[in-house]
């Protein structure tokens, strides 16, 4: 005999089965990323290569959506030479100054523009704002720091990558996705 409870709808989603007394469940698993992305309020900025000081921001991205919140989902870096990559906050930011960046929507059918200020060699906010976090970057390797969707900006906050040591080369992608506020 066998028994099969569904989740009600169907299109999929979970489901729980009994067959000769073992229980089984099947479920469609997935990431917030992925679950914005459908939406189209996922977004990649990626930054390639200059020549950077010591202290440099690499890259700035300031949340500019009058209502959603920006969650940071991942960062992924590489550099020429090693050196360590600074996380700072700044909540409040003034706009950003630098090269800009353009988010790119990982939905191409959506037709949506990201709604963030995003530089690279960014020069305005001079001084850090709250650090949280380093990483050791070696040369030549790929990083990738996974927050989770965990790293949230809200209006006007901006989230900054300093490269400690002066540099040759680097390149950055920061994923995110937006995200209405819980009541």
């Amino acid at each position: 005999m066998t028994l099969l409870i569904g989740d009600g709808t169907s299109g999929g989603g979970g489901s729980w089965k009994m067959q000769d007394n073992r229980g089984q469940v099947d479920a469609d698993i997935h990431t917030a990323l992925e679950e914005h992305s459908e939406k189209g309020d996922a977004y990649v900025w990626h930054a390639v290569s200059y020549s950077f000081t010591g202290a440099d921001t690499l890259m700035a991205i300031r949340n500019i959506h009058p209502t959603k919140l920006l969650h940071i989902e991942k960062v992924l870096i590489s550099v020429q030479a090693a050196t360590q990559a600074q996380f700072h906050m700044t909540e409040g930011s003034a706009a950003l100054a630098g090269t800009l960046v353009t988010g790119f929507n990982l939905n191409r059918a959506s037709g949506n523009v990201a709604q963030a200020d995003a530089r690279v060699d960014e020069t305005t906010n001079s001084a850090q704002g709250t650090r949280f976090l380093t990483l050791d970057l070696a040369a030549l390797t790929h990083t990738e720091f996974d927050f989770e969707g965990a790293l949230i900006l809200k209006l006007n906050d901006a989230l900054g990558i300093d490269g400690v040591d002066a540099g040759t080369s680097f390149e950055l992608s920061v994923l995110g996705f937006y995200n209405d506020p819980r009541p």
